[in-house]
């Protein structure tokens, strides 16, 4: 175990407190270390900012993965299972089959519902209208 103590900020790091031999360091190299910590820092700040991007790019492609089955598809458009299927037998809804099921990407009927102008998946509990 080195006298370094635990910290995730090197700069909190005060070499003369750290160890009584740091103060026998000469002045040269005590500022190559700086300059090397500072390198470090940045160079784990790049490394931590790409993570960050694929991260968030792993979630997105997660999200656009999901598939549904034909009766949460039929749900969420607000038709039966009978049109559901008459809609990707016309080719206008994509299927993806998984164990010899058939599954509905999400992002598919998303799509499907932006290209329907003006329409909205119907409700499957109706409102009362205000007398």
């Amino acid at each position: 175990m080195s006298g370094f103590p635990q910290t995730n900020n090197l700069k909190q790091i005060d070499f003369q407190k750290v160890d009584p031999v740091a103060r026998d360091i000469p002045g040269p190299i005590h500022d190559s270390l700086q300059a090397l910590i500072a390198a470090m820092e940045q160079e784990f700040a790049h490394i931590l900012e790409r993570a960050r991007d694929h991260e968030l790019r792993l979630q997105k492609a997660f999200a656009d993965a999901t598939l549904l089955s034909r009766e949460q598809a039929a749900r969420l458009l607000g038709c039966s299972v009978t049109q559901l299927d008459r809609l990707v037998t016309d080719g206008k809804l994509e299927v993806t089959y998984f164990d010899r099921r058939p599954r509905f990407p999400l992002v598919e009927l998303q799509r499907f519902i932006a290209a329907r102008t003006g329409k909205q998946p119907k409700s499957r509990r109706r409102c009362r209208q205000p007398i």
